[in-house]
């Protein structure tokens, strides 16, 4: 799937900041498609992200959420 504006993500904070994983919406694509910028909902407030990765292994960075 091609991320787009409007779209639920989730967002996994680096193992250094946590490792938490918080749901995020899509805010804006670059050009390559894959790095966005979020808003990020966490417990109490929100926090925006910039230039937002795909996440790979461990690390932090965006996904998709999983299909129940």
């Amino acid at each position: 799937m091609r991320p787009t504006i409007g779209r639920v993500v989730h967002f996994a904070a680096p193992v250094d900041c946590g490792g938490q994983i918080y749901p995020a919406m899509v805010t804006r694509v670059a050009i390559d498609g894959q790095t966005l910028d979020l808003v990020t909902f966490g417990p109490d407030s929100i926090y925006f992200q910039h230039a937002v990765r795909p996440r790979e292994g461990d690390g932090g960075g965006w996904f998709w959420p999983e299909r129940v």
